[in-house]
């Protein structure tokens, strides 16, 4: 049982010294951080973009903003459409299913 308590604590003891490793590497070297230094999603043009440190708040807000993007481009086609009169489209055939071909008996089914 000494053993186990042994090992465990073994890997604890390993964990936290790469965890302090890491934490100093990280240190010594700026925008490696482990937080990132902006909280806010990177504005880049006219569309936003994420890094995949993303927290999940930040996607749902640039998700919510891409959803309310596409409410007002969907609307200003509506109006577009009712002002011109409204476009009038006829459905498209749908093609005909290709009859299956029997297949033909060889001599080894026949016998």
């Amino acid at each position: 049982m000494s053993g186990l308590f042994l090992l465990c604590g073994g890997v604890a003891v390993a964990a936290l010294l790469m965890g302090l490793a890491a934490r100093l590497v990280a240190r010594g070297c700026p925008g490696r951080g482990l937080v990132r230094p902006s909280g806010a999603p990177k504005a880049t043009g006219s569309s936003r973009t994420l890094d995949h440190t993303a927290t999940e708040g930040e996607l749902l807000r640039l998700l919510l903003a891409k959803v309310e993007r596409l409410q007002e481009q969907q609307q200003e086609a509506k109006h577009d459409s009712e002002r011109s009169g409204g476009v009038k489209t006829e459905p498209v055939p749908m093609p005909k299913p290709v009859p299956k071909q029997k297949k033909k008996p060889t001599s080894a089914n026949s016998a």
